[in-house]
């Protein structure tokens, strides 16, 4: 999208009339910048492209799949009305207790 205002840049020649642009401008530009990094950081460690998990459920409006996600760890989500608990899975298999131990562990 092309916005018809000057660049951020641009808009601190003139702070008092582009204030909004400047400080909410700088802080959304934060944001983006602060997403972009952490992806590319969540991919490389990771070692495959978990782009649509932060385009769907950080930058988008979907709901996360938690038994999905959480079952990869040997986790299972019970659901109670509006609330949600995750319990540890008896059944875990030992790669699904390799990767909870990594995510709970201190080190």
């Amino acid at each position: 999208m092309i916005r018809n205002t000057p660049t951020l840049l641009d808009a601190g020649k003139d702070k008092q009339a582009n204030w909004l642009m400047i400080y909410g401008g700088r802080a959304t530009l934060s944001l983006i910048l602060d997403v972009e990094i952490l992806a590319a950081l969540v991919n490389e460690v990771a070692g495959k492209d978990l782009t649509l998990i932060f385009q769907n459920y950080l930058l988008g409006r979907q709901f996360p799949d938690l038994d999905k996600h959480l079952s990869l760890a040997g986790y299972e989500v019970v659901h109670f009305v509006d609330e949600f608990y995750i319990e540890e899975r008896e059944d875990a298999s030992a790669a699904q207790l390799a990767v909870r131990k990594r995510l709970t562990s201190l080190r």
